[in-house]
């Protein structure tokens, strides 16, 4: 069976997270110290993107793992 275009666009934001995580935790952890997730998280939830979420760092469309 083919794969669909949502799989395709899935798997990439997948792979991109994947490829991002240890250089974003990285950076973050330089900024921030060994507290960078609860800071991202304070960030995330004053913009509204974090929004009724429980688990923002793990979500692909607005974890900072994407940026």
């Amino acid at each position: 069976m083919a794969i669909t275009n949502h799989e395709r666009v899935g798997k990439a934001l997948e792979l991109r997270r994947a490829g991002l995580t240890s250089f974003v935790e990285r950076e973050f952890k330089a900024k921030f110290g060994n507290g960078w997730a609860l800071e991202i998280r304070d960030v995330l939830s004053d913009t509204g993107l974090g929004a009724n979420k429980s688990e923002t760092i793990n979500d692909v469309t607005t974890s900072p793992h994407c940026w």
